[in-house]
């Protein structure tokens, strides 16, 4: 990003002072360019936040202009598959393999049957050394959301690798790219995840039945402050039933339950002034749940097409994926009995999205002690 600063001359006359003309003029550059640095928030009149691209301008006005590049739009009926990229492996051996997983792509077919998954590009390129190698899913991520992700080799292992996972023993880290920054440098969300006709996800106070009288109160459906009980929606986790010394997750089994407990931990890396660097650690994995929790909180994740995607937009966030990272996958070898961690390198959209919102001289707000994209 490049921050230019112009003043309109005397020169210019009346008529061709709109302002789309004068950065064409004064700028050399295309119309569609000015035109998408007017509409993207990337222009101040006189220190002001300009998007009209036919406000007019008079000799002696400061224009500044963020000179962000304008992103290329390629014509594509589907993502193809060198848009999605490699697919990178962190480890391999005989029993399991970690890989990072790139953005737009699934884990898994869903009931379409997509050819191009991340379990079908691993299957393909460790046939390369044997034929009869298979891969089983233990977890997953977003079309849209990239990192590390741990595949076993057979069914056994993938089930004492699932076995981890409901336990909520791995240790998973990402990284969000949010709208706003948090109030609070860091805090704990807990809530029940219901899913309404069109999959979306959704807080609810607690997994209660549909036909009881708290459901038919609201209780049982969308929470009308947004998600949040009357504790305001953080309350740290820690909750135990009489059973089992844990809290339990809601069912939609036989339809007796609306909502599945979802504990998400969040700290504040850094603070960019507009938007923020959050760390978030699952505690428990629910679908979309990051997604939901930070949206909720009010604090979407960048390029976020479903949860609050009227805030979740940013210039410098052109991309066609969610800036949620998988960072770090940790958890006990299912045959070793060794605990292992896995980092996923950072992917480079978030390292342009760092630079352009940093100005020279440093970023507006405050920066904690990991304050650039480095795991």
């Amino acid at each position: 990003m490049t921050l230019r600063t112009i003043t309109v001359p005397d020169s210019i006359p009346f008529p061709a002072r709109q302002l789309p003309g004068v950065l064409q003029n004064l700028l050399g550059m295309p119309a569609s360019q000015s035109h998408w640095l007017i509409e993207n928030g990337c222009v101040r009149i006189n220190e002001r936040l300009c998007r009209k691209l036919h406000q007019r301008v008079e000799p002696g006005d400061q224009i500044e202009v963020d000179w962000i590049p304008m992103p290329v739009v390629v014509r594509t009926e589907a993502r193809s598959a060198s848009r999605q990229g490699p697919v990178e492996f962190l480890h391999d051996d005989p029993h399991l393999c970690v890989v990072v997983k790139p953005p737009n792509l699934l884990t898994v077919p869903t009931m379409y049957r997509e050819g191009q998954t991340l379990v079908s590009k691993v299957e393909r390129r460790l046939r390369d050394k044997d034929d009869q190698a298979k891969i089983f899913c233990v977890h997953r991520l977003d079309r849209d959301v990239s990192g590390v992700l741990v595949l076993a080799k057979t069914l056994q292992v993938a089930e004492l690798l699932r076995e981890q996972f409901a336990a909520r023993k791995p240790d998973r880290q990402y990284i969000a790219i949010v709208a706003g920054v948090p109030q609070k440098g860091s805090g704990t969300i807990r809530s029940y995840l219901a899913t309404d006709a069109n999959l979306n996800r959704y807080s609810v106070k607690g997994p209660v039945k549909e036909n009881s009288p708290e459901s038919r109160d609201g209780v049982g459906g969308r929470d009308r402050s947004g998600g949040r009980d009357k504790s305001g929606g953080h309350e740290k986790s820690g909750g135990r039933d009489r059973a089992g010394g844990r809290e339990k997750a809601g069912s939609r089994e036989g339809g007796e339950y609306t909502g599945e407990l979802a504990i998400t931990h969040y700290k504040l890396r850094h603070d960019w002034g507009e938007t923020a660097l959050v760390e978030v650690r699952l505690e428990t994995g629910r679908r979309n749940q990051i997604r939901v929790h930070l949206a909720e909180m009010g604090h979407p994740i960048l390029g976020d097409p479903r949860y609050r995607p009227d805030l979740a937009t940013h210039r410098a966030w052109p991309y066609r994926r969610i800036a949620l990272h998988a960072e770090s996958l940790g958890f006990t070898h299912p045959i070793t009995g060794e605990q292992v961690r896995f980092l996923a390198p950072w992917p480079q959209e978030f390292r342009d999205f760092q630079r352009a919102v940093s100005k020279p001289g440093g970023a507006k707000g405050k920066s904690s002690k990991r304050d650039t994209f480095e795991p």
